[in-house]
């Protein structure tokens, strides 16, 4: 669970800078790191997805070739989804390592409002992951922090595995939004804050 320190919503440098999404990100992974060394390990590193990350993340899918497994082969490709997220100006990324293991991956979106920040993509490594079992609390931390520092009103799950709503809900997220009685999403109320004007601007967008 996130603990009061991520939910932090001191204006960053006196509430006189304007930031970009990116620049709210690196703060929330600032705000979040010393709970998760003291909740977790001392180990973990939170950064940002880049070009090393998305190399390390391709030998995962193989990963998935074994019988056993196949059913949970995710429906995506790091590479693809991140570039056609990164040119958003509401793009959020998080990469999860233990020392120089890549434990973790997750990227989202801030919607154009402010009003919500969204988990779309969330996995862990499958193997020789020192962090399993806690990649899903690390990610919430995470996307509600970004969330408070926005002042949105609600983070969320986006197309959460059906297997796993129940884990999901166990952090809060269990407001459900379904279509033909699948859950497409579950999401979770933000404490009611005054975000600051000058904290962010993000452009308006279609989602695409």
């Amino acid at each position: 669970m996130i603990n009061g320190s991520a939910l932090n919503t001191t204006p960053i440098n006196g509430g006189v800078t304007e930031l970009t999404i990116a620049q709210v990100c690196d703060f929330a992974r600032s705000r979040i790191q010393p709970e998760v060394h003291a909740d977790i390990s001392d180990n973990v590193r939170l950064a940002s997805i880049d070009k090393h990350t998305l190399d390390v993340a391709k030998a995962w899918r193989k990963k998935y070739i074994a019988p056993a497994i196949q059913n949970r082969e995710p429906g995506w490709k790091w590479e693809d989804e991140y570039y056609k997220y990164a040119r958003r100006s509401s793009f959020v990324s998080l990469a999860i390592w233990s020392n120089e293991t890549l434990c973790g991956l997750m990227i989202g979106k801030v919607s154009g409002g402010r009003l919500q920040a969204t988990i779309h993509f969330l996995e862990g490594a499958l193997e020789g992951n020192p962090l399993k079992g806690h990649v899903v609390d690390i990610a919430t931390r995470f996307i509600e922090a970004v969330g408070a520092l926005v002042g949105c009103q609600t983070v969320s799950i986006s197309r959460p595995i059906p297997e796993l709503i129940k884990y999901y809900k166990a952090y809060g997220y269990t407001n459900e939004s379904k279509h033909c009685n699948i859950v497409k999403a579950l999401s979770k109320q933000m404490p009611t804050v005054e975000p600051d004007s000058n904290l962010l601007q993000i452009e308006r967008e279609e989602d695409q």
